[in-house]
Parts: C-alpha cells; sequence; structure tokens
C-alpha cells in the first residue's frame, strides 16, 4: 500500500499513464489514418480511371461495329442492285462496265465486279486488263454456294 492507503497501479494512476500513451501516440495514428485515407483515395481514383477507359474501348469497338455495319450494308445494297438491274435488264459489255466501275473505284475493298454469264464463264468485268484477275470455276462455284 502506497501513502494514502492507496495501492500502486490504482485506476486514476493507469488512467494517467494511459492519457499520457495516448496523447503520445495521437500524432503517429492521425498520420497513419491520413495515410491510409490517401492510399484508399488513389486507389479508388486508379479504379474509377480503369473502368472509364474500359468503358470508352467498349464504346468505341460498338461504334466501329455499327459503322462498318452500315458501310457493309450500303456496298452490299449498290451491288444487289447493280445484279438485280443485269438480270432484269440483261445488261452486257459497256452497259454492265458503265454500272460496275462506279462500285469498284467507290469502295476500295471491292476488288472487282465480274459479270458471270449462265454457263459460269465470266463475260465481262471490272477492272479490265491489269487488274485483279479472273476468278477461276471452282471460285465461282463456291461463291454461289455461299450466296
Amino acid at each position: 500500500m502506497g501513502q494514502g492507503g492507496t495501492r500502486q497501479g490504482s485506476p486514476p494512476r493507469r488512467l494517467a499513464t494511459a492519457l499520457r500513451w495516448s496523447a503520445d501516440a495521437l500524432p503517429i495514428v492521425s498520420l497513419a489514418l491520413l495515410a491510409g485515407l490517401v492510399a484508399a483515395l488513389v486507389m479508388m481514383a486508379e479504379r474509377q480511371d480503369r473502368e472509364d477507359r474500359r468503358l470508352d474501348l467498349v464504346r468505341d469497338a460498338l461504334w466501329v461495329s455499327e459503322t462498318l455495319d452500315f458501310a457493309l450494308g450500303a456496298q452490299r445494297a449498290a451491288i444487289e442492285r447493280l445484279a438485280e438491274d443485269t438480270a432484269r435488264a440483261r445488261l452486257h459489255g459497256d452497259e454492265f462496265l458503265a454500272r460496275a466501275r462506279p462500285l469498284a473505284t467507290a469502295y476500295a475493298e471491292l476488288a472487282a465486279v465480274w459479270l458471270v454469264g449462265a454457263d459460269g464463264g465470266v463475260v465481262d468485268g471490272w477492272p479490265r486488263a491489269g487488274g485483279a484477275a479472273a476468278p477461276s470455276p471452282a471460285r465461282l462455284a463456291s461463291a454461289r454456294a455461299i450466296a
């Protein structure tokens, strides 16, 4: 027993020790919490930035897909119109070339336009000499199977 009848390590003395420790440790704990908060904010910002880039990539891919679908649809429609007009009006020679030339020059992806006769042989086409080689009968047959 100490003086005044209190034991060493009594609650008021322990409380004083705890308060002194917490007063000494408070700045360190505060800095650690602040550093943790800053790290969490940086991680959240990075995650949000990554998600934004992913969404931009998805939007760009969808835009490219829609643009290609539109362009290919327009090309297909133009080629189908030429095919239907050729079948109905029996376009031959210069008439066919006059209609095929703008298609072949307007669409860089279109290498050649060929007029194929009923027997499966190439009658005429664009480009003429120096352009793409005429398709083989086997290739024509496979193209008919696809269509």
